[in-house]
């Protein structure tokens, strides 16, 4: 059975195009099958056993070497456009009642990805995100960052939340996991990708809104720039969505 994807290393590709694949082995009947997937750490592991997966039938995808075999399942992607079908939102919140039965309220988060640039692990780096975590962290926001904490963490994290805010990215694609009506403020750098994001939080029965930021031109990367945010207007518009 084949559970991979074109971007095998990316979260957010992950969460919505290989774990819905598994509502169509359920469906079939073939969740004993051997599977190969893209499992290259443990949340990656632990998703795909919360979905109904054995660990024991994982084969591990090696994105450096061909794997060759004889007869291949491949089910078709569910969610091309990202925006979930009713058995891909099911199977969120299957993993939700198998790690947080009862989510009581968090209150609010800001998903960081301050930690994941300064590692290296993006060039789309918000350059004034430090200055924005202090003053969202002074306005009572927990500060969380979906890398530093496990599947089943980040899963408690998102279905307790009142409130996300955070830059776009794999993390935010976690907001799957959140309950119908949580309030989401996606913060773009460039206008590509609004499109998919958008469809995942409407999909998802999020309240959610949009503040796009101002990439620096003079980064000559033709996409994933350097980029800052307006914190002030930003600030501004978190407190009007707060008390819609």
């Amino acid at each position: 059975m084949n559970l991979t994807s074109m971007e095998p290393s990316n979260y957010g590709s992950f969460l919505f195009r290989v774990l819905p694949k598994v509502e169509a082995l359920r469906d079939l009947d073939l969740l004993d099958l051997p599977f190969v997937a893209y499992a290259v750490n443990e949340s990656y592991l632990r998703l795909l056993e919360l979905a109904g997966l054995s660990r024991d039938k994982i084969v591990r995808h090696d994105t450096h070497i061909i794997t060759s075999v004889a007869r291949l399942i491949t089910p078709s992607q569910r969610n091309p456009g990202a925006f979930l079908d009713y058995k891909s939102r099911e199977i969120c919140q299957r993993i939700v009642r198998a790690v947080n039965p009862v989510p009581t309220e968090r209150g609010k988060l800001y998903i960081s990805r301050a930690g994941h640039a300064k590692r290296g692990g993006s060039t789309r780096v918000m350059v004034n995100e430090d200055a924005l975590i202090e003053r969202l962290a002074s306005l009572g926001f927990e500060i969380f960052s979906p890398e530093e904490n496990s599947a089943d963490e980040q899963v408690v994290a998102f279905s307790s939340a009142s409130m996300v805010v955070g830059p776009s990215g794999g993390g935010m694609f976690n907001t799957v996991f959140c309950r119908p009506g949580t309030k989401v403020i996606d913060i773009e750098s460039e206008e590509d990708w609004i499109y998919a994001h958008t469809g995942l939080f409407a999909s998802s029965s999020l309240r959610y809104g949009i503040f796009v930021g101002k990439v620096d031109i003079a980064d000559p990367a033709p996409v994933h720039r350097r980029w800052s945010v307006n914190i002030d207007a930003l600030l501004n518009r978190i407190s009007e969505f707060t008390r819609s």
